[in-house]
């Protein structure tokens, strides 16, 4: 077997990154993995556009993704498929992303060599571009073949978990998912960057603590990174420097313990590597204005939003609480849970009216309200994970205002 000279390696050696062809480089050594995660070329760069941060671009995304027939594409699927399958355990499982590009070729290469296709998961992306050409419907989804190598072998799916994760319920296969977030791409942009978070389930799902994961187009390095995170051993192979360079930065990143930790949290992973009990929960942050209006917000049970912030939210109705503070006082605060009751719309009169009945609360700013009826404030907070994803950037000054106001407000209930 030929000597593989790793392009970097963490200094624990639980992440490996391999420069070269992975076909070539699966065929150098002789060694099996517990998971494969493949994210393949969809071979779509075929000069058409599509929408990113609101500009319009061109999908192409380099010579690697383009095809010349289907029947390269076939060709080609079924050659990196082969070396992969030689250099998996016989209860291992290879889970493969794509869109319908590649997918029905990858599907039945699958199948011609002799793969059982488990499941096909449906990420649906809660956040997709549109569509310029307004004469097809928008693609908000890519499609995940999860299958394992022997047909007769018991393969590994940690059910209990994904249910603990699914609130108690069977996890479906369609899976609602963000892209990818801006604090993912702080080493740098790779075309086709898969969510850390996306990674992590389908890592949780099939593997366990020590097992190791392969990916044969390791890209920016989204799998080793969750790999890393999780406990798990893990290779990458991939053919273009940068992209190898990008990953590796983004390997050292977790050298630094908070940046870790903060990654973990974002996985649902605690201090020693387990699944925290309960899901992330959605955070509504609001600050409200004076005594009277404080007053009214903790006898009504009711908190007024403008129709205005509600447009530049969309996520809002996929809250749980509504996390409110007086002023700058972030100890004069409350969260509450959002009850089963539909928000409601109310005109200014509407809401002066109500809040006439409980004090001399009135708003002053839009129109239009948007009324979130509440339970009972919570006592404490110790022990639930909360998302910040409906903050706003990070990048804008009064995003970093309210996300230092949530962490302040955090820390009170501690």
């Amino acid at each position: 077997m030929t000597t593989i000279i790793p392009y970097y390696r963490s200094t624990n050696k639980d992440f490996t990154l391999v420069e070269g062809d992975c076909v070539s480089v699966l065929n150098a050594f002789d060694f099996k993995f517990d998971m494969i995660f493949a994210d393949p070329p969809y071979f779509l760069s075929n000069g058409g556009i599509s929408v990113s941060n609101g500009k319009v671009v061109c999908v192409d995304k380099g010579a690697w993704d383009k095809a010349p027939s289907s029947e390269y594409i076939d060709e080609f699927n079924h050659k990196w498929l082969s070396a992969c399958k030689d250099k998996l355990k016989d209860n291992g499982t290879i889970w493969i992303s794509g869109t319908h590009h590649n997918i029905f070729s990858v599907a039945e290469q699958l199948s011609e060599l002799g793969f059982k296709i488990l499941n096909v998961v449906t990420w649906n992306k809660t956040d997709p571009p549109d569509n310029v050409s307004h004469r097809v419907f928008k693609h908000s989804a890519e499609y995940i073949i999860w299958a394992k190598k022997s047909k007769k072998a018991q393969h590994r799916y940690n059910y209990e978990l994904m249910r603990q994760l699914n609130d108690g319920k069977q996890m479906t296969d369609v899976w609602r998912m963000p892209a990818v977030s801006k604090w993912e791409k702080s080493c740098g942009k790779h075309p086709t960057q898969k969510p850390l978070s996306l990674l992590a389930r389908i890592i949780m799902a099939s593997t366990k603590e020590g097992d190791w994961v392969l990916d044969p187009f390791n890209g920016s390095g989204t799998t080793g990174v969750a790999a890393s995170l999780l406990g798990r051993k893990y290779l990458g192979i991939d053919i273009e420097k940068s992209f190898l360079e990008l990953a590796a930065k983004r390997r050292e990143e977790l050298e630094n313990k908070e940046i870790c930790q903060a990654y973990k949290e974002m996985v649902l992973v605690d201090f020693n590597g387990a699944i925290q009990a309960e899901q992330p929960h959605h955070v509504l942050v609001g600050r409200i204005g004076s005594d009277e209006q404080w007053e009214w917000f903790e006898k009504s049970k009711n908190y007024i939003l403008p129709i205005s912030k509600v447009l530049s939210m969309p996520k809002l109705l996929g809250a749980e609480y509504v996390l409110a503070f007086l002023g700058k006082d972030s100890k004069k605060a409350q969260l509450c849970r959002i009850s089963g009751l539909k928000p409601q719309v109310r005109t200014r009169e509407q809401v002066a009216e109500m809040a006439s009945h409980t004090s001399d609360y009135k708003p002053t700013r839009d129109n239009t309200y948007w009324l979130i009826h509440l339970e009972k404030p919570l006592d404490e907070t110790k022990g639930k994970v909360f998302n910040k994803s409906l903050l706003l950037s990070l990048q804008e000054q009064r995003g970093a205002y309210w996300i230092k106001k949530y962490e302040e407000v955090i820390k009170a209930f501690e």
